[in-house]
């Protein structure tokens, strides 16, 4: 995308305006580079509402983790009757959602608290 806003800002506005938006990116690119012509205070307020969209996006990933791991650690207790601290451990480290899902996944298969520990250690 710079290498795109490094171009457009070298177009006079009649051609910027005849650049076909349909090109992935660009519409995105082009809204950018209209907000950084504003003034600072409307740049600042942009970079906030984009920062605080971000921090939404991760604090949710976050939590969804978090539930994922906590019914991980339920499902072992509740299969094996009981869960190691250092399994738990294990798993409270693992923090992203994909591997967790795949975690829980294989989970499913283990017979004995053995193999869910040796299942744990391989993520």
């Amino acid at each position: 995308m710079e290498v795109w806003l490094m171009y457009l800002n070298n177009l006079p506005g009649d051609e910027l305006e005849a650049i076909p938006v349909e090109v992935p990116g660009l519409k995105k690119a082009l809204t950018i580079e209209e907000i950084f012509k504003k003034s600072e205070k409307e740049r600042r307020l942009y970079e906030l509402r984009e920062k605080a969209i971000r921090d939404e996006i991760s604090m949710v990933a976050g939590a969804k983790a978090e539930g994922v791991r906590e019914s991980i650690i339920r499902f072992v207790r509740k299969r094996f009757k009981s869960v190691s601290g250092e399994l738990q451990a294990k798993i409270k480290q693992i923090t992203d959602i994909e591997a967790l899902e795949r975690l829980y996944d294989e989970l499913l298969d283990a017979e004995t608290p053995e193999q869910a520990a040796e299942i744990v250690s391989r993520m």
